[in-house]
C-alpha cells in the first residue's frame, strides 16, 4: 500500500498515538485531532487521503457530525469510523446516520494494522469514486475543462492514492527524474503551475477529484 496523509481523530491521547504510531511505522505521514474542531482545522489547505475517527470526540461535535462534514465539503477524503461500540447509536446519544460510503471498524475484532489499512484503502476507493462525481463539469463547460492524456491520469490516480515521485517510477518502469518531468507538463496542462502560493500538486489533485478535468489525446 502506497504512503497516505491520514487523520487521526481521538479524544483519548493514548489511544490516538497508539493508532498514529501504528501507521507511522507503515510509513504513513499521519497528523492528529484531539476532537472535530482541530479536525477540520488540520483539513484546511492539507492534502489528506483519509480520516480516521472514533465517535465520542468529547465535548463539541461528535466522530459522526466530523464525518457528515467531511463527505459533505471534501467528498475524497476517505472516512473510516475506529471505536470499541459495534453500533454508533451506542457511542453517541442521538447521533445522525453516518454518511454513505464510511468504513465502520470496531477496535475489538481489528485483526492488526494490516486490517486497518486495508479499511482505509475501502474508504479510499470509494470516497474516490464519490469525488470524482462530485462538480462533473456539463457539456456546455466541457471547452473550459483542461484534458490530460491517459498517462497522464494515470499518474493523477497515483498520486491520489498516496504514491512518491520514487514509486510512481518504479510502477512506470523509468526514472524519479522522467517522473518529474511529466509532472511538470501536467501541472502546466491543468493550468497549476507557477502559481504563486499554490502547491500545483495539490491544486492537480483538487481538480481531479472534483471533477474539473477530462481525458483527452
Amino acid at each position: 500500500m502506497s504512503a497516505l496523509k491520514v487523520l487521526v481523530v481521538d479524544d483519548d491521547a493514548f489511544s490516538r498515538a497508539v493508532v498514529g504510531d501504528l501507521l507511522v511505522a507503515r510509513h504513513h505521514d499521519v497528523v492528529t485531532a484531539p476532537d472535530a474542531r482541530r479536525a477540520l482545522e488540520a483539513l484546511e489547505g492539507d492534502d489528506v487521503n483519509v480520516v480516521v475517527a472514533d465517535l465520542d470526540l468529547g465535548d463539541g461535535p461528535d466522530g459522526v457530525a466530523l464525518l457528515c462534514r467531511v463527505a459533505e465539503e471534501r467528498p475524497w477524503v476517505g472516512r473510516v469510523v475506529l471505536t470499541s461500540h459495534k453500533a454508533p447509536e451506542i457511542a453517541v446519544a442521538g447521533s445522525c446516520a453516518l454518511p454513505d460510503g464510511t468504513v465502520y471498524v470496531v477496535k475489538g475484532e481489528l485483526a492488526g494494522v494490516e486490517s486497518l489499512e486495508q479499511a482505509i484503502r475501502r474508504a479510499i476507493e470509494v470516497s474516490n469514486a464519490e469525488g470524482a462525481k462530485r462538480e462533473r463539469p456539463s457539456v456546455a463547460d466541457e471547452r473550459d475543462v483542461p484534458s490530460i492524456t491517459p498517462a497522464q491520469a494515470n499518474v493523477l490516480r497515483l498520486l491520489a492514492s498516496g504514491a512518491t515521485g520514487s514509486q510512481i517510477a518504479v510502477d512506470r518502469g523509468t526514472s524519479r527524474r522522467a517522473v518529474e518531468r511529466m509532472l511538470s507538463r501536467l501541472y502546466e496542462r491543468m493550468g497549476v503551475a507557477d502559481i504563486p502560493g499554490v502547491d500545483p500538486k495539490l491544486a492537480a489533485l483538487r481538480m481531479w477529484r472534483e471533477g474539473r478535468v477530462r481525458l483527452g489525446a
